[in-house]
């Protein structure tokens, strides 16, 4: 179950870090909800917006390509999210060649980088 308020809005943003300064494109969703391609640019920010369920299940992930290259990465699990680390229920994740990289709203450096899954 949550534990926090499980009405409020919990935002995900993905920052483009590839460093080669390629468009990152990704493809996200959920159970429930498909949000659909998107491309970002170099250093862009995508962000989407969700409520968590009440059950503490909610999970989205993504599919990540650029250049021929393909991953996909579980973006968001109320299992490792909540309760939110960050005061604003921000989770910023950095994609680089490498894997994604959690961002702590304190440190604002990578702090958890986790390989793609195969």
């Amino acid at each position: 179950m949550c534990a926090t308020k499980c009405s409020a809005k919990t935002k995900v943003r993905v920052v483009n870090k590839l460093e080669d300064r390629q468009d990152l494109h990704l493809h996200c969703k959920s159970k429930d909800d498909d949000l659909g391609t998107q491309v970002v640019t170099p250093d862009g920010i995508w962000t989407f917006s969700f409520d968590p369920n009440f059950w503490g299940t909610t999970q989205f992930f993504c599919r990540f390509w650029w250049n021929g290259d393909s991953h996909w990465f579980h973006i968001y699990r109320a299992s490792r999210h909540d309760p939110p680390l960050c005061p604003d229920e921000n989770i910023i994740w950095e994609v680089k060649k490498t894997g994604p990289c959690f961002i702590t709203c304190f440190k604002k450096k990578p702090e958890l980088c986790d390989p793609w899954k195969s």
